[in-house]
């Protein structure tokens, strides 16, 4: 989330988020019940079956269909079952929960996603006070009142994970004036750039760019959409077969953007200081 505090006539945004899951191409075993069915080959319905009598399991009924299920076979979690929409037999990673912090305290083993100390790119325009340049990593996250948040300085970046495709999700709050942004398929410089700044008077773009050599190549970089956040919102960022798609609270903001030199790499979310500040 994105949490605004007002000190005096000082705006202080933190880019902070409750809950992260990622989910990314890792095979796991999926195991689908049975299903019981309303009636067997024999002719008569559970209904029918004599006072006193428990109804047979599926695989145990005469002439159903179902095979017979192993003793050593386990319905998987909720976290292991697979997530709709990129209907593929993977598994969720639960990179930051709430419910598992209190207080605060700085990253620890107990969070899969760390601060990059050692994180810099240029870029694609120099010239424009609120989007993305000469970008240099001076602060790191951590964790505040439970909340995974930027707690010092005013450029950080968070990794929280790698894939080729996947799906992140998260309750996020990105509301209020700043920068922050999203890399996916980084590596060694290169990937795409996901970056949003809310401005005073004219409304909360998002851009896509392309990077090579840790610089935003300026032919691809281009604004998809607009759309100012609000607190406490679902965010979903899917990359799949080279596509993009990005949706926050009910509005999808980015809708199978091309990512043609895409490939597998780092994801990366940060924050930047504009004109106005970081978010």
């Amino acid at each position: 989330m994105l949490r605004v505090m007002i000190f005096a006539a000082c705006i202080l945004i933190i880019y902070t988020l409750s809950t992260l899951s990622l989910h990314t191409n890792v095979e796991v075993k999926a195991f689908k019940p049975p299903v019981v069915p309303p009636e067997s080959k024999g002719g008569k319905t559970l209904k029918e079956l004599p006072p006193g009598i428990k109804p047979p399991a599926a695989q145990e009924m005469i002439g159903s269909p179902e095979p017979q299920v192993k003793p050593e076979a386990v319905i998987p979690s909720i976290e292991e079952q697979t997530p709709n929409p990129l209907e593929l037999d993977k598994k969720w990673r639960t990179v930051h929960d709430y419910r598992l912090f209190k207080g605060s305290s700085p990253l620890t083993d107990k969070t899969p996603a760390y601060s990059l100390l050692d994180f810099a790119f240029d870029g694609p325009q120099n010239k424009d006070p609120n989007q993305i340049h000469d970008y240099v990593v001076d602060g790191l996250w951590g964790i505040d009142k439970g909340l995974l948040t930027r707690t010092s300085g005013k450029n950080a970046a968070l990794k929280v994970g790698r894939g080729e495709n996947f799906e992140l999700e998260g309750i996020i709050s990105a509301d209020g004036i700043g920068g922050w942004f999203v890399f996916v398929g980084y590596d060694q410089g290169h990937g795409y750039c996901i970056y949003n700044v809310t401005l005073k008077v004219s409304g909360s773009p998002f851009f896509v760019c392309e990077f090579r050599g840790k610089k935003g190549l300026e032919d691809t970089h281009k604004e998809i959409n607009r759309y100012a956040c609000q607190p406490n919102e679902l965010m979903w960022l899917n990359v799949n077969d080279k596509k993009l798609n990005l949706k926050i609270g009910r509005t999808q903001v980015i809708e199978n953007q091309e990512l043609p030199n895409y490939h597998n790499g780092d994801i990366i979310i940060g924050t930047y200081e504009c004109q106005y500040g970081p978010k």
